[in-house]
């Protein structure tokens, strides 16, 4: 209308400023509920202003509409002031601002200021040059001053009186329709641009359909007229921005976003990029709504990426036509895509290896891992087979794949054989079962060849070396039974051996205790003759067990059972172990009822109570308890010996039952013997037709041996009641020679006799004992035995030599070999005695050294 002059002004004398007082506070709902301040300072001006009511009312609300648009933080404020002839309205805001090369365009027609923050895109840009038009009707001019992110401020000049205008305007009605738009208007415009404003955001309205829409448009009426279309078919939500938006994108993950181009913040095609860079997104079928129409436009967005493109105004039934194609085309790919990736996973994992082959010349397009595995992880993809392959060219495989391609027959082999490079390079040979097959596609050409092969190589080799393996067996079989003869021979020839030796050996000492025993009658009692006594009764005892092992594996020992009262051979027993008993001082008890009586040998069943009761004494500590109990249990009679000493691993528990069996963790405690004592017990109790079992919680625990054997369903009166035997035994003594020998008969024999040759002794029973005398004690010279417990002699002789440096050393042992003398000639040993010692070369040495105590080498 202005444009043709068909725009009527009627300038009447106004109140100004309660005009413009009262159109401003039009706003300030719409302010307050933005959170913005708004002031409002109209000064009372001195006459009345000529102006166009409706026009002034269109300057004043346009360009608080403006600053609402742009401002998000501070507030507006609205002036009105007389200066000199003039009265200037001044609207100040604390907005986005404007850029200083755009501020001479802000009122040009149509112009909008490229990416600037506001709270809409809507509008056509005209709102400011129609505010510059109107002001220019009365006469008037309008100014801008803007600073980006400080604010904006809008000055409009009106003379005061009338003369500057037309004077057939002033004072009359008007001819043409009102153009005025009522202030209610604008402000529910401004409403819609709030967040929480009316239409602002119609949330998500629910169809029937599973289909999820995401509308982004920061039209406020579009977005209803939109959501209004699709609403009755699918679940719909709209929102008023491209942020918005994909926030609601990832959190929903919609299946068709509808994008608005021109949106404040991130517009159309910034949320379009985001789209399409998010992998959890990228595949949501995209339209793009805009006003822009035009081929340009069009391609613009599909090159962007958008799966179509629709110009507004459109058609509501366009419209759907659209969305329901795009989704059942999203629905269709969707589905092509999970069958693809169900036949790719199928592929990878299928447990057999798998590759196809394209083409004349044989291109791997696919190989799940397992071929991968079977080929040693070597590049195939987009290789042919001879280049993935070159040690096959010119074999019988490539005539193979050659022979499928052109006749299309499948191929099978069974344990092919073939000759394929290592990782390492080395052509190593193997066997496949592998099937080759040519596929086709829907019209019947051959595309490519599926290969699917099994490794067998392990199984062939195996069946391989089987074979082998057969053909050596008769000839294993056969060693094997000469083996198993000489074996039975020396086995046989060693228990001959055996109860050779018991014989051989028994021979000396039958005059040996003759002689002992003459001197006693003749009361020749001295400690020595007691020692020699001890000594000569432990001799005899494994003398008799070696005869007994040798009898029992030659199956020559046959029992002589008897109906037999219990106690007396528990007596018997404690008889035949009271040496060991006395000697370590340990405390027996016994504990056996009255009238138990069992089918035994007397002498054989006391034998075996006699082991058991040495063994505890052997293994446990001097003054230790030691118990023997009996009772009846049923049909069976179980005799129990505990003892509280070093105990027994675990695993050791049915090792010490076998012949000559020693468990190394208490060599060093054991007192001496051969291992048999226990062999021979649970032999002759399965003689008897019982079992014998040993118990232990550990190592240093103690142990428990029980025996169980059949009873007799009689008794017998009790010839004996159980009692405690406490038993004692003499210490050894000792005294400038340090003896260190763990058998304390042999220390305190070699003891009295240095002596009594003049010597000062000190005796110890093992390593740590010697080194605590050694240091007041000072000796010149030192007995050593070998085998001590705890540290040998070896590892005493070093310690006493790094700190006596003139120590002179003497190996007391039972190793007699001439490698045990070297080394103890290597280890500063400066003689060698083998027990049983001959006590003038001991005193030869010990004089000699004597005389020359500065050269241990010379002694």
């Amino acid at each position: 209308r202005i444009e043709t002059a068909r725009t009527e002004a009627t300038y009447e004398p106004t109140d100004l400023s309660a005009l413009s007082a009262d159109i401003a506070s039009s706003f300030r709902a719409a302010l307050e509920r933005a959170g913005l301040r708004f002031e409002v300072a109209c000064e009372p001006l001195p006459e009345p202003v000529f102006v166009d009511r409706e026009m002034w009312e269109k300057i004043l609300l346009n360009l608080l509409s403006n600053a609402f648009k742009f401002t998000f933080e501070g507030g507006i404020s609205v002036g009105l002031r007389a200066v000199d002839q003039e009265v200037i309205l001044e609207v100040r805001d604390t907005g986005t601002g404007i850029p200083e090369s755009e501020v001479p365009r802000v009122f040009e027609r149509f112009h909008r200021v490229q990416g600037a923050k506001s709270r809409t895109y809507e509008g056509t840009g005209i709102g400011l040059s129609l505010v510059s038009e109107l002001v220019a009707m009365h006469g008037g001019r309008i100014d801008v001053q803007s600073r980006i992110g400080e604010g904006t401020s809008f000055a409009v000049h009106i003379p005061r009186g009338s003369a500057h205008l037309p004077a057939d305007r002033i004072g009359v009605g008007q001819r043409l329709p009102s153009t005025s738009t009522a202030a209610n208007a604008y402000l529910q415009e401004a409403l819609r641009w709030l967040p929480d404003g009316a239409s602002a955001d119609t949330g998500s309205v629910a169809a029937r359909s599973g289909a999820r829409i995401l509308v982004a448009d920061d039209n406020a009426d579009m977005r209803e007229y939109v959501v209004h279309v699709l609403a009755g078919r699918w679940n719909v939500e709209a929102v008023a921005d491209g942020a918005a938006a994909l926030d609601a994108a990832r959190r929903l993950r919609p299946d068709l976003i509808l994008t608005d181009i021109m949106m404040p913040g991130l517009d159309g095609f910034g949320l379009l990029r985001e789209i399409r860079h998010d992998a959890a997104l990228k595949t949501i079928p995209v339209i793009m709504l805009s006003a822009r129409a035009g081929e340009d436009a069009r391609i613009e967005g599909l090159e962007a990426g958008a799966d179509d493109y629709v110009v507004k105004p459109f058609v509501a039934r366009e419209l759907v036509a659209r969305v329901s194609t795009h989704l059942q085309l999203a629905a269709a790919r969707e589905t092509v895509q999970r069958d693809r990736e169900r036949m790719y996973g199928v592929f990878e994992q299928a447990p057999v290896p798998i590759a196809v082959f394209s083409g004349p010349d044989f291109t791997c397009e696919l190989a799940n891992p397992r071929y991968l595995q079977l080929v040693n992880n070597r590049p195939v993809a987009g290789l042919t087979l001879r280049e993935a392959f070159p040690e096959l060219v010119g074999t019988p495989v490539i005539e193979v794949f050659e022979r499928v391609w052109s006749t299309g027959e499948p191929y099978a082999a069974d344990e092919y054989a073939t000759r394929l490079r290592r990782a390492d390079g080395v052509l190593e040979e193997r066997w496949f079962n592998f099937n080759l097959q040519r596929l086709r596609d829907p019209l019947g050409n051959a595309t490519s060849m599926m290969l699917v092969a099994v490794d067998v190589s392990e199984q062939v080799r195996a069946r391989l070396r089987m074979e082998e393996a057969g053909r050596e067996r008769e000839t294993l079989l056969a060693r094997e039974q000469q083996s198993r003869r000489e074996a039975e021979a020396a086995n046989r020839a060693k228990d001959e051996f055996l109860a050779m030796l018991g014989h051989e050996l028994r021979n000396p000492l039958a005059p040996i205790l003759t002689a002992m025993q003459i001197l006693q009658l003749k009361g020749v009692a001295t400690r020595e003759a007691e020692i020699v006594q001890r000594q000569l009764r432990h001799m005899i005892r494994l003398v008799d067990d070696l005869l007994d092992v040798a009898r029992l594996a030659r199956g020559k020992i046959e029992l002589k059972k008897r109906a037999v009262e219990l106690s007396p051979l528990i007596g018997r027993a404690v008889e035949m172990a009271s040496p060991l008993l006395e000697q370590g001082r340990h405390h027996l008890e016994i504990d056996v009822p009255e009238g138990i009586v069992l089918d035994a040998d007397p002498d054989r069943f006391a034998q075996v109570l006699s082991n058991l009761l040495t063994n505890a004494c052997k293994y446990s500590p001097p003054a230790s308890h030691i118990s023997l109990r009996a009772r009846r249990q049923d049909t069976a009679i179980e005799v129990s010996v505990r003892d509280t000493g070093i105990g027994i691993a675990p695993p050791m528990l049915e090792q010490i039952f076998e012949p000559f069996f020693q468990d190394p963790s208490h060599r060093s405690a054991s007192p001496g013997g051969l291992g048999l004592g226990l062999t021979i017990a649970r032999n002759l109790i399965q003689l008897h037709g019982g079992s014998i079992e040993a118990r232990s919680d550990g190592a240093g625990r103690g142990s428990e041996f029980i025996v169980r054997v059949p009873a007799l369903p009689i008794t017998v009166p009790s010839l004996r009641e159980g009692r405690d035997l406490p038993l004692d035994a003499r210490g050894a003594k000792g005294a400038r020679v340090l003896l260190v020998d763990d058998n304390l008969d042999a220390a305190e024999m070699l003891a009295n006799a240095l002596h009594g040759a003049g010597y000062d002794v000190r005796t110890a029973a093992d390593g740590p004992e010697a080194i605590r005398l050694a240091d007041g004690f000072v000796p010149q010279i030192a007995l050593l035995d070998i085998g001590l417990p705890v540290m040998d002699g070896y590892e005493v002789g070093a310690v006493l030599r790094s700190r006596f440096p003139g120590l002179t050393l003497f190996a007391v042992t039972g190793y007699g070999t001439a490698a045990d003398r070297d080394r103890a000639e290597a280890a500063g040993f400066s003689g060698h005695f083998v027990k049983p010692v001959d006590l003038d070369e001991i005193f030869a040495a010990l004089r000699l050294v004597h005389s020359a105590p500065a050269s241990p080498a010379s002694a």
